[in-house]
């Protein structure tokens, strides 16, 4: 049984064209994207004040990987390094929460005044 081969529809090649246009435009729109920062929560503008601290258990112990959320005029959340220790960059002025959590542990919160260009030091001690 022979079948006819069918020829090629002209808009083909203008489907591919668009297609491929499509295409370039998307990659330049996603590359421009990935310079914008991610989202950080922040509500405020961004100040030249930096909260930053460590959380222990009751003992003085590290704890890494532990919660911690800054709420008030910026509100930001990070995870504590392997020292226990975390930081908020370019944080607005004025009055904050500063809340640790870890897993088997009781939350901890300082409240804090940051009021100058300066670096505000916050330590959390965790109980269990």
């Amino acid at each position: 049984m022979n079948v006819p081969l069918q020829r090629s529809s002209t808009r083909t090649p203008h489907r591919l064209v668009v297609l491929m246009l499509m295409c370039a435009a998307l990659v330049t729109f996603a590359s421009g994207c990935a310079s914008l920062p991610l989202a950080s929560h922040n509500s405020g503008p961004a100040g030249p004040a930096t909260v930053a601290g460590q959380v222990t258990d009751d003992h003085g112990a590290i704890l890494a990987d532990a919660s911690v959320r800054l709420s008030g005029p910026a509100r930001r959340s990070v995870r504590t390094d392997t020292a226990g220790r975390f930081t908020f960059d370019r944080i607005p002025l004025g009055r904050y929460v500063v809340s640790a959590s870890a897993e088997g542990f009781k939350s901890a919160k300082q409240v804090v005044e940051v009021d100058k260009e300066a670096a505000v030091r916050v330590d959390l001690r965790l109980r269990m």
